[in-house]
């Protein structure tokens, strides 16, 4: 028993790094192990399938082959898949998936969750790892980072398999930031400086923009505070002289890293000129999801007033211990609390857009910020700052408990007072069902979606009872109330301080399900089983089956598709689209769906009209013979009886190269957004082939 008990002692902070892992994977087990019920089970909607997980797989399919898939040829037409960032190619931890998925024979959906997940348990990790880099005590990181992980603004991002798995990376920077400025040795330097390489290679491939533009608002500033020896030590409690040696190597090591990583963000960002919505410089894009401080109120103490997809709520009990941490003018870090303060105040200003002139200044002049849209997403990196601010006062209120130091006075009055008006304000705000129209869809009318799959049975009593939504958060109100005079009754009668692990308890139990309740199911949805799927195509079938037309992305069949995605794939393809449409016998023929076709001979290719390209083909004699084609490249052979062009009906891309004879030719365009090549009369053999590097 002894043994175990030194055990215990010596691998306290292992043991609690593995809980802090294992921890999401466990409250999120109706996604992690998922039980089928009816021919269903519980999944994650909104984007999660059609933007990332079929992607995931086709992906893998190749990696298990150790192939890189360049162009996708089942989707829209045609579009690079290299470059797009929902592919995610060049992630390194898709080397672990790849070998999984040679092991299991495919990849389910439950797995992509397994490894969205697994960014939420790295996440959490990297908060308690960097907390503690910063001398924060032990449990106040571990509380800290458990509830930041478990939050709203958190969970949320489910969906968002690429995002989180972004984010998840910038706990773990900040602390191979902090220590490098505290190292001495060259092997230490040499250790955390890789491991600072790694990090930053894995949040720039992991494939979310937004989230990696949005890290220059945390690491600059992060970074300058190692600068200036002022903040270096009363907001970093670092304690060191000379930081020339550190500051360098972390400029080179990231210089290093935006090396390695330039040619994939150029080409990103290239390829996102050419998509459609995604070129920037488009202020009512920008300004969409715009935040207000009537929303921001709703982040810090009513969530339906917030919006679902740019809330940051942590729950009203952390949001009274950050309250007492700032009302109390005699706590530790006071330079630090208010740093923070500014530093979340000014993000959270620039969330406002057009109602902010610091959002208009930094549109207008600040280099690539125009590029972006919906700038309301910029409070999830206030996660992180929020960790910290949450460390910070958690330390204090139980070092104060411990040294029986707590006394508020007439300043816990002001908080039970304070405790009271939102007590009120929950109760209009429930009451009268105030909250964004999106809670109702996304919370409300999603569930019952869901269980329709089920049974219609109790569709309506769900209906009802999520309707009234507003009160659970009018209950955890009620919980805070309690806690908070309970807590007044403890410091009156000195006895706080015996109470402390009670305490402990209650918060983390009361603002995990206070989160729990919700935030994990906003975008439930129920699918039916399957198997773990594979890839089952053959890119000879794309010139023998029809095209479809659907709202839909890549295939993971012999299901190629003309249709697009609201606000992506190319510019050109998606104005032609609403030029000619696709559902006219014309338009029907040139993309395919009748009868497959792709390859058209004509004698000339600047026809104002689809009819009389077709017409023009259809006069035209040629013989075609297809000797080759895997998705990124297309060989053959045309015997025609005139000069004309050739042209292939998959989108134009400055990478693909063409050759008549094994002589370079220029690629043109028909209708502005599919390939065609001039030939001579006679027999010619022409080849298309995708070259993204080259």
């Amino acid at each position: 028993m002894q043994g175990n008990k030194s055990f215990l002692k010596d691998n306290k902070e292992k043991l609690l790094m593995l809980l802090l892992v294992a921890a999401p994977f466990i409250y999120l087990f109706p996604y992690t192990f998922p039980i089928s019920f009816s021919g269903y089970v519980i999944s994650v909607g909104n984007d999660f399938r059609i933007l990332y997980y079929n992607y995931k797989v086709y992906l893998l399919h190749f990696l298990s082959r150790f192939e890189i898939p360049l162009w996708s040829p089942s989707e829209a037409s045609g579009y690079p898949f290299i470059f797009s960032p929902f592919t995610q190619v060049f992630y390194p931890l898709n080397i672990l998936l790849a070998g999984f998925y040679k092991l299991a024979g495919g990849y389910s959906s439950a797995d992509h969750i397994r490894f969205t997940v697994l960014a939420f348990s790295v996440f959490s990790a990297g908060i308690y790892k960097w907390l503690r880099s910063m001398n924060t005590d032990l449990l106040p990181a571990y509380i800290s980072s458990f509830l930041i992980t478990a939050s709203v603004g958190s969970l949320e991002i489910i969906r968002f398999p690429n995002a989180i798995h972004t984010l998840c990376w910038f706990p773990w920077i900040l602390y191979a930031l902090n220590r490098i400025f505290i190292s001495e040795k060259k092997v230490q330097y040499f250790k955390y400086s890789l491991f600072l390489f790694v990090c930053l290679i894995c949040t720039v491939t992991a494939g979310y923009p937004y989230y990696l533009y949005y890290s220059v608002f945390v690491f600059v500033p992060y970074f300058l505070f190692f600068v200036f020896r002022y903040t270096r030590l009363n907001v970093l409690n670092i304690d060191r002289e000379k930081i020339i040696v550190p500051a360098v190597i972390i400029v080179c090591t990231a210089a290093l890293a935006f090396i390695i990583c330039y040619p994939y963000l150029y080409s990103v960002s290239e390829l996102m000129s050419q998509t459609n919505g995604r070129g920037g410089n488009n202020y009512e894009y920008s300004t969409a999801s715009s935040e207000t401080p009537l929303s921001t109120l709703g982040s810090l103490i009513f969530p339906p007033l917030s919006s679902i997809n740019t809330g940051f709520y942590l729950g009203l009990l952390n949001f009274f211990i950050i309250l007492i941490y700032f009302i109390n003018t005699r706590s530790d870090n006071n330079k630090v609390k208010w740093a923070l303060l500014i530093w979340i105040s000014i993000l959270v200003y620039i969330t406002y857009t057009s109602g902010s002139f610091l959002f208009n200044f930094l549109w207008n002049y600040f280099p690539f910020f125009s590029s972006l849209r919906e700038w309301g997403r910029l409070n999830k990196i206030l996660l992180i700052l929020f960790a910290w601010l949450l460390g910070l006062a958690y330390s204090d209120l139980f070092k104060r408990i411990k040294e029986n130091k707590l006394s508020l006075g007439k300043q816990h009055t002001a908080l039970l007072l304070i405790s009271v008006l939102i007590f009120f304000l929950n109760a209009v705000f429930s009451v009268y069902k105030v909250s964004g129209i999106e809670w109702q869809e996304f919370f409300v009318n999603s569930k019952v979606d869901m269980l329709l799959q089920f049974s219609s049975k109790y569709a309506e009593l769900l209906k009802a009872v999520l309707s009234s939504y507003g009160f659970i958060f009018l209950f955890f109100s009620a919980l805070t109330l309690f806690a908070l005079f309970k807590f007044n009754n403890y410091i009156k009668h000195g006895i706080v301080s015996s109470k402390l692990n009670l305490i402990m308890v209650f918060i983390l139990v009361v603002s995990f399900f206070e989160s729990y309740t919700f935030a994990p199911w906003l975008w439930i949805k129920a699918e039916k089983s399957k198997y773990r799927e594979g890839l089952t195509i053959d890119n000879r079938a794309a010139f023998e089956l029809p095209r479809t037309f659907l709202y839909k992305t890549v295939s993971l069949n012999n299901n190629y598709n003309s249709g697009i995605v609201a606000d992506w794939y190319y510019s050109g393809y998606t104005d032609f689209l609403k030029k000619y449409g696709n559902d006219t016998a014309d338009s029907k023929e040139l993309l395919g769906i009748n009868n497959g076709k792709k390859l058209y001979f004509s004698k000339e290719i600047n026809h104002n009209s689809i009819k009389s390209f077709i017409a023009d083909a259809d006069t035209s004699f040629s013989d075609i013979k297809i000797n080759h084609y895997n998705g990124n490249s297309l060989d053959i052979t045309v015997n025609c009886g005139s000069d004309g062009y050739i042209s292939f009906i998959d989108n134009y891309d400055d990478k693909w190269k063409a050759a008549v004879n094994d002589n370079p030719v220029n690629v043109d365009k028909l209708f502005n957004t599919f390939k065609s090549v001039h030939i001579k009369k006679g027999l010619n053999r022409i080849t298309f082939t995708y070259k993204p590097f080259w």
